[in-house]
């Protein structure tokens, strides 16, 4: 490391005074700087060159500058992990930052960008779909979607009415008598589900259908003045998505009196491409857009829907736009984990334990058969209430498993013949008269038989209705 300064050179029989001597001197103590030090790299090699300097204890002291500096870059290469102790790309700079709260996070090989702050109460979750490989999100969010793994099946015979509930939670919307039918599949499902909704076009092909998963005043009003995020996985065949109108989300938001929804959310189903009309007091608080839906499952999100804080009610509008060329093979599938929950982006998918979705789904309708088996006459005692005659009649109670959302609408059922009286299962027969009566409201009913003769044992079947 030479000196890249100069000295006055002295001629041959120059007597060296005291100021001659002190002038060279200071001269070298002036210029004695970084800045006026020769360069310790030559050439790649020993710009490269670093000595590990040990650790406490086993440190290897270096006898000169150049083995100070080689330590030195021993640990600057240890820092930031590269092949040299100088980086191959840029170190961060300040600017890489525009928030209180932004990340940094990798998008490829020795690259990154900025990871904008989460809302309040958000982590960062593993998300292979996203740029980063990371989202905000909630571990374990709370899904607003009742139903959403299509699990729980209390209906067992779906019905194929128009805002009619062919399975728990969720209604069937139809454009046209016949326009679709549903099915609770379990063969073709997307991979870590067990359940999906399956809509077959009918007979009433070429108009528009779809599922709308209504929620309760109670359970949505976290969202009120919020965000929420949707993320569904679905599959369709060719034919519902040929057209301008494809497969469409909708997060909708009721601003009328709450829970006061039973009717019809459509209006007017509108030409193909053109969103829906909504009934009054009902609005999108998306903008629906086509999907071009593949033949495999793929997950899809409608992200950042704001609810407006007048809102009394949300819901969840999965339909079929297509109303050109479908046929009665075309099928809209839509996935065993839907799944709605507070935040801007979506979190994972929620799939409760099944108890705990039934329950949830048992707030708003209850049967006393077995699950499997769909509310009918004559469909058997498994499950029935038993009651006992006294000496002017006997009484039946059955309490619900969960609180209901209000005072349902009983329906009663012979286990074992084609008429809504209690069986007398003492004496082979009906007895007379049957009635529910309420004292018990959302928690339970009482049913009041006649007939028969006194310590005979009665048996009846309900269903309990207080859906949306």
């Amino acid at each position: 490391m030479a000196g890249l300064y100069s000295h006055t050179t002295r001629a041959t029989g120059t007597t060296l005074t005291a100021s001659i001597y002190n002038t060279d001197h200071q001269n070298h103590i002036d210029n004695q700087t970084p800045q006026m030090t020769d360069d310790y790299s030559s050439n790649v090699a020993q710009m490269q060159s670093t000595v590990n300097p040990g650790g406490v204890g086993t440190e290897s002291l270096a006898t000169t500058l150049a083995g100070e500096v080689e330590r030195l870059r021993y640990v600057i290469k240890t820092m930031h992990g590269g092949a040299q102790w100088y980086p191959g790309a840029a170190f961060v700079s300040g600017t890489a930052f525009d928030a209180k709260g932004d990340l940094l996070a990798g998008t490829a090989a020795d690259a990154f960008a900025a990871l904008t702050v989460g809302e309040n109460n958000t982590t960062l979750l593993a998300a292979s779909d996203e740029t980063s490989g990371l989202r905000w999100g909630v571990i374990t969010p709370r899904n607003y979607v009742i139903n959403g793994t299509f699990a729980v099946n209390q209906i067992v015979t779906p019905t194929t009415t128009d805002n009619s509930y062919p399975i728990d939670g969720w209604r069937l919307l139809l454009g046209a008598a016949n326009a679709a039918t549903f099915e609770q599949d379990t063969a073709d499902v997307p991979t870590g589900a067990g359940y999906a909704a399956k809509l077959i076009v009918g007979s009433g092909n070429n108009n528009k259908f779809g599922l709308f998963c209504p929620i309760e005043n109670k359970d949505m009003l976290s969202l009120r003045g919020s965000t929420c995020a949707l993320r569904v996985a679905l599959k369709a065949t060719a034919g519902l998505v040929d057209g301008t109108g494809k497969i469409r989300i909708g997060i909708l938001e009721f601003t009328g009196s709450a829970d006061a929804i039973s009717g019809d959310p459509i209006s007017a189903w509108n030409a193909e491409g053109t969103n829906p009309t909504l009934a009054a007091n009902w609005a999108f608080a998306n903008t629906p857009a086509a999907i071009a839906v593949t033949t495999a499952w793929v997950n899809y999100s409608v992200t950042a829907v704001s609810i407006s804080a007048s809102a009394t009610n949300v819901a969840v509008l999965i339909w079929s736009d297509d109303t050109t060329n479908t046929q009665t093979t075309d099928i809209l599938r839509i996935g065993g984990f839907v799944t709605l929950s507070r935040g801007s982006a979506y979190s994972v998918a929620h799939m409760a334990p099944f108890e705990e979705e039934l329950r949830r789904c048992q707030r708003y309708f209850y049967k006393t058969f077995p699950q499997a088996t769909a509310p009918a006459q004559n469909a058997g005692l498994d499950g029935a209430g038993y009651g006992i005659r006294g000496d002017a009649d006997g009484r039946i109670q059955i309490w619900y498993p969960v609180t209901m959302r209000v005072a349902p609408t009983v329906t009663l059922y012979n286990p074992s013949n084609t008429n809504a009286l209690a069986r007398n299962v003492s004496t082979p027969g009906d007895f007379s008269t049957s009635s529910a009566v309420s004292p018990l409201g959302d928690n339970g009913v009482c049913v009041l038989f006649t007939g028969g003769a006194t310590g005979d044992a009665g048996a009846i079947h309900i269903s309990a209705d207080a859906r949306l």
